[in-house]
């Protein structure tokens, strides 16, 4: 159904061209009408009766103008990305580009090798290689280049090889690449000394703080220190500016950072604490409070926290300097009409098509038309240079939380697909450490991925849609999500594992092993936000909004000396809660009002609807 109803083509165009040039593309307003016409509004079809669904791309770039856009300081993406963004704000918002099926069939070769023991000496052995490869090839028939697509996957485990054994302190904490290579894990990054003294903070800290159940949980999970508590408030909390307190209002840069079709929240945001470097040891400490975690109170834990951190840096920074890196894409397929031997006219006249072909037969001419893309392997994939020790301060978010199963409650149902944070906090990396696990069945943290459309990357003045390169060299079918599962990592005691917040990943279900007795999963975050963004608020310059912090003159003067306690907007732990229930419904209903929008929830669709 057209979205503006009995108007044709060309006057729509106009009028959405006129609309968002009269409100602006990025007012609210500009937002949601231009959200609604591209998910509702399509191109009329070919009339042709073997091109249906032959689409022109409904809104090409010679055509209409980008609309001029703020550019961000920063090299890493808004994990909201939209395809159709790249319209408004240029192409460094488009996604991920989608993968051929070789593609992908290479990559569930490789996971499945890497996953074997001694894999590093094993793929240099022919014998076991000639062995892999039968076994490969009696499990992929129907694959069209089986022996290219296991000859690249042996060549790019060198790649692996090489990264993982030689790479400056990457190797030395043993981290390795998982179902990505921006996913990486290590069971040897946190030294036995360090793992030590930090959970034994972490017990004296849980000994003197009462049980927070996180809500929706069943009474399963435990927030020993949340964001979501005492988090900033627009419009209430308030921070120190120019020496003196100031109730902090919502600022437009905070969505104009990173430019996107999605929104802002207007209301909360979490506060992040923020990491000093020295430059001697080139180490980082806390300089500002982590909220909810008293500093006078609990210094070691302090200390041991930073130390955990320390020790991640080398994954950290493979993880971000993968993820700011071109893509990696193994097997690449040209768009459209440079996927097939010749133009449509040359189809027609080698095929005699004269309207007479069946469906079937017209589809099996397009496809003997298409050309051939084996898999080769040219060269390593390039690696930019980036370390979180280039930059003097770094605003982390803290998280410590544990799943507690027991008798009577023996199963974790398993969280919802996310990525983490919204726009506000601008979280580019997730660190998790799996500090203590006892009597727990199979966990794992799995990946997915949205992608763009394979047109999104290749757009040209007249490129069309083609259905049968789509479902031929993709496997793409009509109303298919533009996502797909990447793979999981199991959670293991003292297992460390990053990755950038671009992918969606949750908690897969798990359970007790032995069902008489309880069960522990025990684990630290680091929200890492984004370094290149000034906007986001800290605990640098927010003070503390827990009345008993307010009223610790020690803590006041240490912190915030220039700053009269009466004057600090605090809360009761009654607001506070409340206040995390209002965060929570908002941030649930803000993801379920995109959820037809949004770069998971995109589904791929000859059609106009």
């Amino acid at each position: 159904m057209p979205f503006l109803g009995f108007i044709d083509d060309n006057i729509a165009m106009l009028i959405f061209y006129i609309f968002t040039c009269l409100f602006g593309p990025d007012s609210e307003i500009g937002t949601n009408f231009r959200a609604k016409f591209i998910s509702h509004y399509g191109p009329s079809y070919s009339t042709d009766p073997h091109l249906q669904g032959y689409i022109p791309i409904s809104l090409n770039h010679n055509s209409i103008t980008p609309m001029p856009a703020k550019q961000s300081k920063s090299p890493f993406k808004h994990p909201w990305w939209l395809s159709v963004d790249r319209l408004f704000s240029g192409p460094e918002n488009i996604g991920e580009s989608m993968r051929c099926l070789d593609d992908r069939l290479i990559i569930e070769l490789s996971k499945a090798i890497r996953a074997k023991s001694g894999w590093t000496t094993k793929y240099k052995d022919k014998e076991i290689v000639e062995k892999w490869k039968e076994e490969f090839k009696d499990q992929n028939p129907k694959s069209r280049h089986v022996d290219e697509v296991f000859d690249y996957m042996l060549r790019e485990l060198q790649w692996y090889d090489k990264i993982e054994s030689t790479r400056p302190e990457f190797s030395d904490k043993k981290f390795k690449m998982g179902p990505d290579d921006r996913i990486v894990f290590s069971d040897e990054a946190i030294d036995e000394k360090t793992a030590e003294s930090f959970a034994s903070a972490v017990t004296e800290f849980e000994k003197v703080t009462p049980k927070d159940y996180h809500p929706g949980s069943n009474n399963l999970v435990v927030d020993l220190v949340h964001p979501s508590l005492f988090h900033l408030q627009y419009g209430r909390t308030k921070m120190v500016k120019e020496g003196a307190l100031r109730v902090v209002e919502y600022e437009e840069e905070v969505g104009n950072f990173k430019k996107t079709d999605f929104l802002p929240l207007k209301r909360f945001q979490w506060l992040p604490a923020e990491l000093c470097l020295d430059r001697k040891s080139k180490t980082f400490s806390f300089t500002s409070y982590i909220n909810n975690l008293h500093p006078l109170k609990f210094p070691d834990l302090y200390s041991r926290i930073a130390a955990v951190f320390n020790e991640v840096i080398p994954g950290l920074n493979f993880s971000l300097a993968r993820y700011l890196s071109k893509q990696y894409i193994r097997v690449p397929i040209p768009a459209g009409p440079h996927a097939y031997k010749g133009t449509d006219d040359e189809f027609y006249e080698k095929y005699e098509i004269d309207g007479r072909l069946s469906n079937e037969e017209f589809t099996k001419a397009r496809i003997d038309f298409m050309r051939d893309f084996p898999p080769t392997y040219t060269e390593d994939p390039v690696t930019e240079n980036f370390d979180v020790r280039d930059f003097s301060r770094l605003k982390v978010i803290v998280k410590l939380a544990n799943i507690e199963l027991t008798p009577e409650n023996p199963k974790y149902a398993g969280g919802s697909w996310h990525v983490e944070g919204t726009i506000n906090e601008d979280i580019v990396a997730t660190v998790l450490y799996y500090y203590h696990m006892d009597n727990i069945k199979d966990s794992k943290l799995s990946f997915r991925a949205g992608v763009s459309d394979p047109y999104d990357n290749n757009v040209e003045d007249g490129l069309q849609i083609d259905p049968w390169v789509c479902e031929h060299f993709y496997g793409l079918k009509m109303d298919e999500e533009f996502s797909y599962p990447m793979g999981a990592v199991d959670a293991q005691e003292g297992r460390v594992v990053i990755f950038p917040n671009y992918f969606q990943h949750h908690v897969d279900p798990f359970e007790l092993i032995d069902p008489h007795k309880p069960g522990l999963r025990k684990i630290l975050c680091f929200f890492v936000v984004d370094p290149y963004n000034d906007l986001v608020k800290s605990t640098k310059d927010v003070p503390p909004q827990m009345k008993e912090w307010v009223e610790d003159k020690e803590l006041m003067s240490k912190y915030f000396p220039e700053i009269k306690p009466e004057e600090v907007t605090t809360m009761s732990w009654e607001e506070a809660t409340k206040a995390r229930d209002e965060l929570m419904a908002e941030r649930a209903e803000y993801d379920l009002s995109y959820d037809d929008f949004d770069a998971y929830h995109r589904y791929f669709s000859f059609c106009e609807h």
